[in-house]
This record gives C-alpha cells, structure tokens and sequence, in this order.
C-alpha cells in the first residue's frame, strides 16, 4: 500500500471513530457547494468567516506553526505551544468547536475518501472531532481545486487555503501550489460530549509519531506481539467492524488507542527507552 493510501485509510478511521454510526438516507443537496455570494475573492471569505484579529497568534510562527480558530472563553495557548519531538514540522489547528473544523475539511476528506457523498456536512459536523493529514494529500487536494477538478464546498475550506499560503506551508507558482517544505503533516482536534481538546489533540499527535518515530513503533510492535492470540483477535474484530482490513494499520490504531492519554512530550526516548 503506497503512502498516500495508506495515511489516507488511517484518517478514514479517525474520522470514522466519532461520525454517528447509522447512516441515513441524503439528498442531492448534501454535497452540492454552497451558494457563492459576491465577493472579491478567497482573502474576502477568509476575513469574514476567521476574524484575523481574534485568531492572531501571539507565539513564534516557527516553533508552533499552525492556527487557532474560532471563539473561546479560554484560548488553548499552551495546550497549542506544547513542545513535543515533531511540534515544528507540524501544522496543528485548534478549533473552539466541530461544526469549524468539519466545515474546514469537508471537500478533502471527500477527496481522499475518508468519507463519501453520502455522509452530508451536515451530519460530518456532528460526528468529526479529529483528523491527520500529510502536506502531500492536502497539496493534491488543494490543487485539484484550483484546476477546478473538484469544488469548494464551504467558505471555511477558502479560509483554509489561504492561510496555509499565507503560513508558508504551500506557495502557489504558475497557477498550482507547491509545499514549501516547512511542514510534513497538518493535523486538528475539536472537543468531543465524551472526548476533550487536549485528548483528541494528543490522539492525532501519536498517529505521527506513529508514522516519524522508528522507536516509538517498534516498541508498540513488540507490546503487540506480547498480547495473546484472543487478545488480538478481539481487537482485529473491533477494527474490522469500522471497516479497517490491513494488519498493520489496526496495529497502529490500537497503539495509538493505548497511549493517546500519555502526554505526548513523554513520548520520547530516555536511555533506551521510551516513558510510558
């Protein structure tokens, strides 16, 4: 399985985690773009639906890169600027709520096929609370739209490319954009009725660790190969039913399962071995 499947199956399973589980019948309409009002272009959407002023970031663009998004009675600064092994080579967005964030990733998590048309926006805003994706997915995402191969769905998913241009994640040259090569994964995390910011933060945070750290997986390898043969089982029953086949991405999920509520900084070699 190349990369570009295989991260994409790991978000599909994310993202499929928190959707409600019965499907029900959509209309055409589900998955029809919004209705475009007159506008001077993606900067008048971006400025309209993410106020700047609210979202300016007092920290360094360098050591934290990424966005806080939305209206909050407390702004999760620190929880945002927490420093762990990858923090500076990821884009991570905080948003205040699941309706911003599923609003945001509509169109890519169709694209990559996390989710299909018969999922409307209106029930992937109240399922999604987290999602991981590679530069390169959201750079071939991004360019299809400019070509106009696929659609902007919502005025979130113009904000959204904007910023990352204006960010320095992805520049745009002779029509396209390209990745700059300052960041290698975007992530974000909303709060859950069951399930914290910090907790789904930190869920997305371990899948790259997952995918970056050599270490951190061989050691959740071995913790694997430890379990019984019942014990495997079991957890290969309860992936499967959420449509997971691969052996080696149920792994990764019941690894990042075991350990999304370690902080994520603990997650690092010390003599040898790793803090659990």
């Amino acid at each position: 399985m190349d990369m570009f499947n295989r991260e994409s199956l790991i978000t599909a399973i994310l993202l499929s985690l928190f959707l409600i589980p019965v499907f029900c019948n959509t209309v055409a309409g589900d998955v029809i773009p919004e209705q475009r009002e007159n506008h001077s272009g993606i900067k008048t959407y971006f400025e309209r639906y993410f106020n700047r002023n609210e979202t300016t970031q007092p920290y360094s663009q360098k050591s934290c890169p990424g966005w806080i998004v939305g209206n909050w009675r407390n702004r999760p600064e620190k929880l945002f600027c927490k420093r762990w092994a990858h923090r500076k080579f990821t884009y991570e967005i905080l948003f205040s709520s699941r309706s911003e964030l599923a609003r945001m990733i509509y169109g890519l998590a169709l694209f990559t096929r996390d989710i299909n048309e018969t999922v409307s926006l209106e029930r992937f805003e109240k399922g999604v609370q987290g999602f991981h994706y590679s530069t390169e997915q959201v750079l071939e995402w991004s360019n299809s739209v400019l070509k106009k191969d696929k659609p902007i769905y919502t005025k979130e998913e113009e904000g959204f490319l904007s910023k990352l241009v204006e960010d320095n994640v992805l520049s745009k040259s002779e029509g396209k954009h390209i990745a700059t090569g300052n960041i290698t994964h975007i992530l974000g995390a909303a709060s859950g009725k069951k399930r914290s910011l910090s907790l789904n933060l930190n869920h997305e945070r371990i899948h790259i660790m997952w995918d970056e750290d050599v270490e951190f997986k061989e050691l959740q390898l071995r913790k694997w190969e430890n379990l019984s043969d019942s014990q495997k089982s079991d957890i290969y029953k309860k992936y499967k039913n959420r449509g997971l086949t691969d052996e080696i991405q149920i792994i990764e999920e019941w690894a990042v399962k075991q350990n999304e509520t370690h902080p994520i900084e603990e997650l690092t070699m010390k003599g040898g071995d790793y803090q659990n």
